[in-house]
């Protein structure tokens, strides 16, 4: 796993998850980031992917709500975005969705 994800990253045990994560890594943008930054769009972590490039990303994967649990709950802006493409949402609660919505808005 690459050293400019977060550390705990290597402990995730899903593959499916890291291979999304290093596509992430792969493709950032730090120009897009710094920006994003200066515009008071504060993440821990923002790789400063596009939604085009993160809806290819997802596009990659079927959906799956462990995959999107995990996601989503790391701090990281593209992973947040990532799951709501790969929540099963037949799956998903209104209230879990409307979490999801307030987290990554």
């Amino acid at each position: 796993m690459s050293a400019l994800l977060p550390e705990n990253i290597g402990k995730i045990d899903n593959n499916v998850v890291k291979e999304i994560l290093q596509s992430v890594c792969r493709l950032q943008n730090g120009e897009i980031s710094r920006l994003m930054g200066r515009m008071g769009l504060i993440y821990k972590y923002n790789y400063g992917l596009s939604i085009p490039q993160l809806r290819q990303i997802a596009n990659k994967y079927d959906p799956s709500s462990e995959v999107a649990s995990i996601l989503f709950n790391l701090k990281i802006r593209e992973a947040k975005i990532l799951s709501s493409y790969l929540f099963e949402y037949n799956k998903i609660t209104k209230d879990e969705a409307l979490e999801m919505g307030f987290c990554i808005g």
